[in-house]
């Protein structure tokens, strides 16, 4: 017997041993190359708004690259896996710089994927790259540029279309675009759509193709765009585009939608409307404010459903615009044990970038305190600045100040001022540190801000990030997501952040109530559509969590108020882990952080991961299961969604998730509504700490037909019996704002 087990920790130690050669991170880095010469700002590219979150949704990091700069070497990024090209024109300002980065990225075996034009093949003066120099580089992915471009389309056939690839959101439009010859360069390229005019076999074109070094959506068949509405939809399927050119890889994807074996749910409100008199009767003619009709109506009645209340510091602070009334409001919320404190700012910015130009803070210090912003005549904003930088600086330098303003002060749709209240000029500290720290004085002794929710524009500078970081506060908002109806394409979905700087901008996971109401125009009720992006984002892929995101003049109409109502109770009827929304941008900051390092056999080790407790394996890598027995760290797995969820132990510095069927007698966690952490298996049970909102609903894996002794906290509650497939089902009871030890131990039945 002793032998026995000797060879067993033997074989297991040796499971565990990184393998020779393999102990380099997963790469997960994907250098996307774009053109800030003709899109300005990264976050409005189409590899952004559209390839980014596919690419988080395969585990994968999107680093922008500009090619209107000096691109540095590919051998700086240890950890990248590919390349991506995908840009707006046809050439770039530096065709050489392009090729030479791409050809040492290439020849260091990176993978090569081409969305649209190449882009680098013309030069911007005149003259072209030489075609083989251009297949230098395509050639290893697996795809050749021929030199025949086809002009005319009028009897262009499809040759071979791909259901799984191709036609996923948009069918193809005939007659097609224009296009040139592109053939496989490789008997391992996959062909998804070929295309060919009739009788001329020099004009076939394998304009979609996918190979195991990259791949290739030629211009005109990757997506559509519909320019005056900015409509846009997918042609090719995106994941499985990105998942074949990326190459095949069975490392588990950090997972920013679950937690223990459940969809997350957060929840945050910007305090846009605190001083807002309601229009709801009967309390319009109490003059109630809308902080206390959402505080009453919404908030205090769901204490199982946490959410972040964040005002705007100048809507409480007594020097400028607040009122005893709306802090008495503010302290009473605050109280709530489900309420998490957060900032919406001091001034609220709405146009963040403004704020960083040279002249800004003359203009702001020639302004402050000259328009009565307590009233919100901010439209005056424009004009005091224009009449105040005339006779500062003269009238030529006054009329490029006014220059800055056209188009986004005083135009329909834009806004009138650069932030909402300028008593005082503008100063990042009291943004940031500073309305944290006020409003804090409104809540409980102990109860901290943890979170700045982004104001206006939602484009903080990288100074502003770094500001916000070092106050050590979490921070969201940006994205919009939307995936119903009116925006139909999984494209709506924002990625889990966008690069700013040398940091990361972590995005609401759904979009507020503003985009549903025509900026708060019309169709009040038209935030009751949020359900249905709930549901899209939830299958067949869970592509992000629930997130109930809205502001204070929710709380000003009657149908904005409903539709806060009914998506509450849509919400409560889901299978959720709610979290308050810093847990959430821990997470997501996490996502970013985390190294994935192969430690055995089918075995990986999840390190810098912060606050990520879930890694996924998609089919076919699902398929193994996990073995409980080989991993450490791990509370427990799931099947749910079209994936294999698994739950890492919070209290676990760098878990080992091992593949296989190893373990299965052991206790493990399915899913729960509150967050498990500490877990401790032994030879007669197990136990764990967790905490949560609502009541603690759970189901554990355990031996079929056995009998458990529940204690809380060392207080005894009662016997549980496994049922006859081995699920253990039960609930303990709401602990608001306190972490419980529960302790199973096997009991005679």
């Amino acid at each position: 017997m002793i032998a026995r087990l000797l060879l067993f920790a033997l074989w297991l130690a040796a499971c565990l041993v990184p393998v020779q050669g393999e102990a380099q991170p997963h790469a997960r880095r994907v250098l996307v190359l774009w053109d800030s010469s003709v899109t300005p700002r990264w976050h409005e590219t189409f590899a952004h708004a559209m390839l980014e979150m596919p690419l988080n949704r395969l585990g994968y990091i999107a680093e922008p690259l500009d090619v209107a700069a000096p691109l540095p070497d590919p051998a700086s990024f240890a950890d990248a896996r590919a390349v991506v090209v995908w840009l707006q024109q046809d050439s770039v300002p530096d065709p050489e710089n392009a090729m030479a980065f791409l050809r040492a990225a290439t020849a260091r075996g990176l993978n090569f994927v081409l969305i649209g034009e190449p882009g680098f093949l013309r030069r911007r003066g005149g003259g072209e790259i030489p075609l083989d120099e251009a297949n230098a580089i395509f050639g290893p992915a697996g795809f050749a540029l021929g030199e025949t471009y086809v002009r005319l389309t009028f009897d262009v056939e499809v040759e071979r279309r791909e259901p799984a690839m191709f036609e996923y959101e948009r069918p193809l439009d005939l007659p097609v675009a224009p296009f040139a010859v592109w053939r496989p360069a490789s008997a391992r390229t996959a062909s998804a759509l070929v295309l060919r005019r009739q009788g001329r076999a020099d004009t076939e074109s394998h304009v979609v193709m996918t190979g195991p070094k990259g791949g290739l959506a030629a211009s005109g068949f990757s997506h559509f765009f519909e320019p005056e509405y900015r409509r846009r939809q997918w042609r090719i399927d995106p994941f499985e585009f990105l998942a074949r050119s990326l190459g095949e890889s069975d490392a588990p994807v950090p997972d920013t939608t679950t937690l223990a074996g459940r969809r997350i749910y957060f929840s945050h409100i910007d305090g846009d409307g605190w001083r807002n008199v309601t229009e709801i009767r009967p309390w319009n003619r109490q003059r109630k404010l809308s902080a206390e009709v959402v505080l009453d109506e919404i908030i205090a009645p769901a204490p199982d459903l946490p959410v972040t209340l964040a005002p705007i510091a100048a809507d409480l602070h007594p020097d400028w615009c607040g009122t005893q009334e709306g802090r008495r409001i503010a302290v009473r919320a605050f109280a709530l044990p489900q309420v998490e404190v957060g900032s919406h700012t001091w001034t609220h910015p709405f146009d963040w970038p403004f704020f960083e130009r040279a002249d800004s803070n003359e203009i702001e210090k020639a302004i402050a305190g000259r328009y009565p912003g307590c009233q919100e005549k901010a439209a005056w904003y424009a004009t005091i600045a224009n009449r105040v930088s005339q006779r500062l600086f003269g009238a030529t330098r006054a009329r490029k100040l006014e220059a800055a303003f056209d188009g986004q002060y005083g135009a329909a749709g834009a806004y009138n001022t650069p932030r909402a209240y300028a008593l005082k000029p503008y100063a990042l500290d009291d943004e940031i540190a500073g309305a944290a720290a006020y409003i804090e004085t409104l809540a409980p002794a102990g109860k901290k801000v943890r979170i700045v929710q982004w104001s206006g524009n939602t484009q903080p500078s990288a100074r502003t990030i770094e500001a916000t970081e070092q106050a050590g506060l979490r921070h969201i908002n940006g994205g919009d997501t939307r995936f119903d109806r009116e925006f139909d394409s999984v494209s709506y979905v924002a990625p889990i952040g966008r690069r700013v700087g040398s940091g990361w901008q972590i995005h609401a996971a759904s979009s507020n109530e503003n985009t549903y109401t025509d900026l708060w125009t019309d169709r009040f009720f038209g935030f009751r559509d949020w359900t249905e992006t709930v549901e899209r984002t939830g299958a067949p892929r869970r592509l992000a969590p629930v997130n109930l995101y809205y502001h204070i003049y929710s709380g000003e109409k009657e149908a904005a108020l409903q539709a806060l109502r009914d998506n509450l109770a849509f919400a409560r009827g889901l299978e959720l882990a709610p979290v308050a929304a810093s847990h959430y941008a821990e997470i997501a900051t996490g996502f970013y952080a985390a190294r994935i390092v192969r430690a055995g056999a089918d075995a990986w080790r999840i390190e810098n991961r912060g606050a990520l407790s879930t890694v996924r394996f998609d089919p076919p890598h699902d398929a193994a299961g996990i073995d409980l027995a080989r991993s450490a760290g791990v509370l427990g797995y799931r099947r749910d969604a079209g994936a294999l969820y698994v739950a890492l132990d919070p209290a676990s510095a760098a878990p080992v998730v091992a593949r296989g069927a190893g373990g299965a007698a052991l206790p493990a966690l399915v899913h729960s509504r509150w967050n498990v952490r500490e877990l401790v298996r032994t030879e007669t049970g197990f136990s764990f700490a967790a905490g949560g909102f609502g009541a603690g609903d759970m189901v554990w894996r355990v031996a079929p037909g056995k009998s458990y002794a529940l204690s809380i906290d060392g207080r005894a509650i009662g016997t549980l019996l496994a049922s006859a497939s081995g699920e253990l089902a039960f609930s303990l009871p709401a602990a608001p704002g306190r972490r419980v030890q529960a302790s199973l131990r096997e009991a005679l039945p």
